[in-house]
């Protein structure tokens, strides 16, 4: 994934916070959200500063606080809108039909985007090892974890259909297999190092699709 380059200029909008609901705030916010994931990756969790975020978004550092309490809760944000992104993407290439192969469509489409962007997934990574030792950082963790399940569990029945209520376990225990299984492949790619070791992530990702897709959706729903 392309990151733009952090601005070198001091050149700010100035601004009032916004009111809720005033299309001037989501604009502000998405700048901000944007911003921050350009941080991120190219600074890590630790070294993005709330300061160089607003810089980047061209914004007040006051702003950034307006929107976001916390540059936990920054970051939780900008995952949520990448997530968001790869639902969208699933659902402009899988029409719903709730058959096996929708299914693997949508398990691709999600680890093409996990490989895509490495070094933000190490920044993820060290977001997850600082909340050992941070527990506001592990609150915000699961408040991710639970948006994320929640996000998924609407584009799986877009993209099963009806067949989403004639899996072989309840649809949210689904959701947590899943995001278990590509939590281990974020940990494993995170750290390969080199192309044959990717390879063989990619083969066990493959023998892990088969394997769920085939036990998840039975053949009675197919």
């Amino acid at each position: 994934m392309t990151r733009p380059k952090l601005i070198t200029t001091e050149n700010r909008a100035s601004e009032t916070p916004p009111h809720a609901g005033d299309p001037a705030a989501e604009d502000s916010r998405h700048r901000i959200v944007r911003a921050a994931a350009s941080c991120f990756g190219q600074l890590g969790f630790k070294g993005a500063s709330t300061a160089a975020i607003a810089l980047e978004a061209g914004v007040s550092k006051s702003l950034v606080l307006y929107h976001f309490e916390s540059k936990e809760h920054l970051f939780v944000a900008v995952q949520l809108d990448l997530l968001g992104s790869v639902l969208d993407r699933i659902r402009s290439v899988t029409p719903p039909g709730g058959t096996p192969l929708e299914l693997a469509r949508a398990m691709d489409e999600v680890m093409a985007f996990v490989e895509s962007d490495i070094t933000h997934l190490r920044v993820m990574l060290e977001l997850h090892n600082a909340a050992a030792t941070r527990p506001e950082l592990a609150a915000r963790i699961t408040e991710f974890n639970e948006a994320v399940e929640a996000l998924v569990v609407r584009g799986l029945v877009e993209v099963l259909g009806p067949a989403a209520s004639r899996l072989s376990l309840p649809l949210e225990r689904v959701v947590r297999l899943l995001r278990t299984l590509f939590n281990g492949l974020i940990l494993e790619l995170a750290f390969a190092p080199g192309e044959e070791a990717h390879a063989r992530i990619r083969e066990t990702f493959s023998d892990a699709k088969v394997l769920l897709v085939n036990a998840i959706i039975p053949a009675s729903a197919a």
